[in-house]
């Protein structure tokens, strides 16, 4: 498997909109909405917000997505690595471990001490994944308001 990671941009805005189609794809979303070119452009542009994709033969097999949050009251920023998925035929290859790790990289780089990430109680997976690099479980309760 000859795959590489590569992080977007907003040069990057057909991988972007290819991203969004396979998450929602993966997800069983019949009709994948893909935002606008301009929002996407808007996204890409933003410092504090970072996409990594796996892409093998011009097809993204992979990706995650991630923000910088700004703490208050201390001087900080950490890194929420919100979605992360790899297409079913080519997990288990380190392809997502991958990903984290050049998100890791990039915080380094950026002098960003903490990463987190959610996810639910019963994806095992997803936490094998997250321990495997490096992560620790902490068990908190997330609350979420759907307005």
């Amino acid at each position: 498997m000859a795959y590489t990671i590569q992080k977007l941009s907003r040069f990057n805005l057909s991988l972007a909109k290819e991203l969004i189609r396979f998450w929602q794809t993966e997800d069983g979303i019949q009709n994948p909405m893909i935002p606008s070119d301009d929002y996407l452009n808007k996204l890409l542009s933003q410092d504090s917000f970072h996409v990594f994709v796996a892409v093998e033969n011009e097809i993204i097999v992979g990706g995650l997505t991630a923000y910088e949050l700004i703490m208050f009251p201390k001087e900080e920023v950490e890194m929420f690595l919100y979605e992360i998925g790899v297409h079913e035929d080519y997990r288990q290859k380190g392809i997502a471990a991958k990903l984290i790790e050049n998100l890791k990289q990039l915080c380094v780089e950026k002098e960003i001490k903490v990463i987190f990430v959610g996810t639910s109680t019963d994806n095992e997976p997803a936490q094998k994944l997250y321990k495997a690099t490096g992560g620790e479980m902490e068990v908190i309760p997330w609350f979420t308001y759907n307005l």
